[in-house]
């Protein structure tokens, strides 16, 4: 009781939060093999959107080039999700001054069913259990340090598998409702272009989430990725 008269009025302080879905692409990425590919966004630049790259990939190609892509939900809050195109917008860009990246978008191909999905929407429960990513050699991304000799070395995030050797609690039985949402993107081009969309994950209560998909078609047999058959 409030100390003090029996009838003495007592106060109470409540507090509240309103929560709503917020969602974040993870762009899965693969091993390279060749040199990283030159940054097109000056440092001082605004963050580009995160960039689903598919490389050369032949217009009669005989096996699929499949890319994946990570949405986790970093609120308690459920999201409904929806994938959806964003159309190209014509820019008047100054004759003097365009960056690398305004010139590669401005003779880019704006044809999104090149690039197929498995998932275009869903609810997705959070927070969503984070993803487990570790870093290696030649990487597109902006990670850098120098090694011994002073050489500029770049790093890329992998994801790294939950093995036997590190150890975990035993799992819920709806531990599979917080995984992250797993988009399988499969690009097929049509033509020798550079095919270059804009997707958008649009969230119900919501800030929306943007990405990039793009790749270049192309003629040679060398791009043909074919299958590995073990001895």
């Amino acid at each position: 009781h409030y100390p003090g008269e029996s009838n003495a009025p007592e106060f109470f302080t409540l507090e509240g939060k309103c929560l709503r879905p917020s969602l974040k692409v993870h762009v899965v990425p693969i091993e390279r093999t060749e040199a990283p590919p030159a940054i097109l966004d000056p440092p001082w630049g605004p963050q580009p959107w995160p960039c689903v790259e598919f490389g050369y990939v032949h217009v009669q190609a005989a096996v699929a080039a499949k890319r994946q892509v990570l949405v986790s939900n970093e609120s308690p809050v459920p999201g409904t999700w929806r994938l959806v195109h964003v159309a190209k917008t014509k820019a008047n860009l100054p004759e003097i001054g365009k960056t690398l990246r305004e010139l590669e978008a401005a003779g880019a191909v704006d044809e999104p069913n090149v690039f197929q999905f498995d998932i275009v929407g869903g609810i997705l429960s959070g927070p969503s259990k984070p993803v487990r990513l570790y870093t290696t050699l030649h990487s597109a991304d902006k990670a850098e340090s120098n090694d011994l000799k002073g050489n500029l070395v770049h790093f890329e995030p992998m994801e790294l598998k939950l093995g036997p050797a590190l150890p975990h609690a035993i799992p819920h039985d709806d531990s599979w409702r917080f995984e992250p949402q797993r988009l399988v993107v499969t690009f097929k081009p049509e033509k020798y272009f550079l095919y270059k969309s804009h997707f958008r994950i649009q969230v119900d209560g919501a800030k929306h989430v943007d990405f990039v998909c793009q790749g270049c078609g192309s003629y040679d047999e060398e791009d043909d990725a074919g299958e590995i058959i073990e001895a």
